[in-house]
């Protein structure tokens, strides 16, 4: 088998991408074809006779012309473009593979091309699983009073991120979506004006887009054993509230 490292970037690892690598290998050239050796009539061994006065000893060697496999064969170089598919959410060192793409050779199966994938180091952003972390330096008063940041992510968005005093940030469900069978995705009806004042919230997030809300209840919000039945978005907040479908409909401001 060949083995090849192929450097990726976030991004890429985090959209998912196609390069293209060009190749080159040895093929047998089929207008020749393969042929019985000459030297040694296919047997791939040839017999040496020495007289040594009134002895006679013979001596067995492989053939220098085929190597010892009884067959003659031209190869010929031959080009090839080969696709890399970078799926989304890739690991580091994973590896994708071209079945029977190296070197031919007529007495067995030619091997595999595998081209494995070496994350590169981002600028911003540290990768640790499925998950991405940001470094970053803040003064004694933003610790103290909170702040504000607004990150581009991996694939152009724009993230803002607010801070309370003293408060640990994790914006939800901006990571990597592991390779892994997706499971079954809840249905979502969206309804107006329903705020729902009578249900209490069971969480809030400083962010409007429904998509990340969705994902939210869907994933870290259900490890952490709250089963949310809806969320509502008021201003530039979200809050979502554990009840049923048919509780939020008789809650209705």
């Amino acid at each position: 088998d060949i083995v090849q490292p192929l450097k990726v970037t976030l991004e890429q690892i985090y959209e998912g991408a196609t390069k293209k690598m060009a190749i080159t290998r040895q093929v047998i050239d089929k207008k020749k074809g393969v042929q019985e050796c000459r030297d040694c009539g296919g047997r791939g061994v040839k017999v040496e006779v020495i007289r040594m006065g009134p002895m006679i000893q013979q001596m067995q060697s492989a053939c220098g012309s085929c190597g010892g496999n009884g067959k003659a064969f031209a190869t010929k170089q031959e080009r090839e473009v080969l696709e890399v598919h970078v799926q989304k959410g890739s690991p580091d060192n994973h590896k994708v593979v071209f079945r029977e793409m190296a070197d031919e050779h007529p007495d067995a199966d030619a091997g595999d091309v595998v081209f494995v994938l070496k994350q590169q180091e981002h600028s911003v952003f540290k990768r640790r699983g499925a998950d991405l972390f940001i470094e970053r330096k803040i003064s004694l008063v933003e610790a103290l009073c909170g702040f504000d940041i607004e990150l581009t992510h991996l694939d152009g968005r724009k993230l803002l991120i607010k801070t309370s005093p003293g408060e640990i940030v994790k914006p939800m469900a901006q990571g990597f979506d592991p390779l892994a069978k997706e499971e079954a995705k809840t249905e979502w009806e969206a309804m107006e004006d329903c705020d729902c004042p009578s249900i209490d919230n069971v969480a809030q997030a400083d962010t409007t887009d429904v998509d990340t809300l969705k994902k939210a209840c869907e994933t870290q919000l259900k490890r952490k054993g709250i089963d949310v039945g809806c969320f509502v978005v008021d201003g530039s907040r979200a809050y979502f509230k554990q009840c049923s479908r048919e509780e939020a409909l008789a809650a209705k401001k």
